[in-house]
């Protein structure tokens, strides 16, 4: 399941529809 921790750190990268802020 490291495809998971790949999406993670790039949703965290780039600020999309998931992390509303």
């Amino acid at each position: 399941m490291k495809n998971l921790e790949k999406s993670l750190k790039f949703k965290m990268q780039i600020p999309g529809p998931g992390k509303v802020m």
